[in-house]
């Protein structure tokens, strides 16, 4: 009986227990707790450590990153070259020539005129420089009696002997310059000058002169030659 007793009451305890959870009042769930946001760390320390790796790399990082709020130059503060500095060559930087580096021409050696004439005016004047023309075969003296031929002061003009005579004056000039004779090379370069009995030529005229002054130089006389 005992254990029967025990067992009643085991499950009677047990069949309160259950009533008890059954009928009682069920309590309302308590609220769920607000879910808070995750907010995100400060920027400033991440700034604070890229500000420190700059520092350490030898680079400053306000001087590379410029501040959003300065305003940008406008074009008319913006540095425009000064004109003065553009380099320019001045006027006087440019050179010149000077006057005395252009090679100046050789000057042409003074022109020596022969000593004039004295024309026959007597017949026997004429005579004797016909005379001195064929023997001493003298030119000078040929040219006199062409002269006195061509203008008649000693009786009437005759132009055909006149012209022998040049001619004959002109084949001693030639002979006579060739064999050193100062007057004769000054003579003869002077009739080149003149183109009257020869062609003229002043090239042909200079080189006589030419020989002639070395001639004179070289101790020939002539009436030609500068005095000593």
């Amino acid at each position: 009986m005992r254990w029967t007793t025990g067992i009643g009451i085991a499950v009677g305890g047990v069949g309160g227990a259950i009533a008890a959870l059954l009928g009682a009042p069920h309590s309302p769930p308590p609220p769920a707790a607000p879910a808070t946001r995750a907010t995100p760390p400060p920027a400033a320390p991440q700034v604070e450590a890229i500000a420190a790796r700059a520092v350490d790399s030898g680079t400053s990082a306000s001087a590379s990153v410029a501040p959003a709020s300065e305003p940008a130059p406008a074009a008319s503060d913006a540095p425009t070259p000064a004109a003065s500095a553009v380099p320019t060559p001045a006027a006087s930087a440019v050179p010149t020539p000077a006057a005395s580096a252009v090679p100046a021409t050789v000057a042409a050696p003074p022109v020596i005129a022969a000593p004039p004439l004295n024309v026959p005016t007597t017949r026997e004047a004429l005579l004797k420089a016909e005379l001195y023309c064929d023997q001493r075969k003298d030119f000078d003296e040929c040219a006199r009696a062409a002269q006195a031929l061509e203008t008649g002061t000693t009786g009437p003009a005759d132009l055909e002997q006149a012209k022998r005579f040049r001619r004959i004056a002109l084949t001693h000039l030639v002979m006579q310059c060739e064999s050193d004779s100062a007057h004769a090379c000054f003579v003869l370069a002077a009739k080149y000058r003149a183109g009257t009995e020869l062609a003229k030529s002043d090239n042909s005229a200079e080189a006589l002169e030419k020989r002639g002054a070395e001639l004179c130089r070289l101790g020939r006389t002539a009436p030609e030659c500068p005095a000593p």
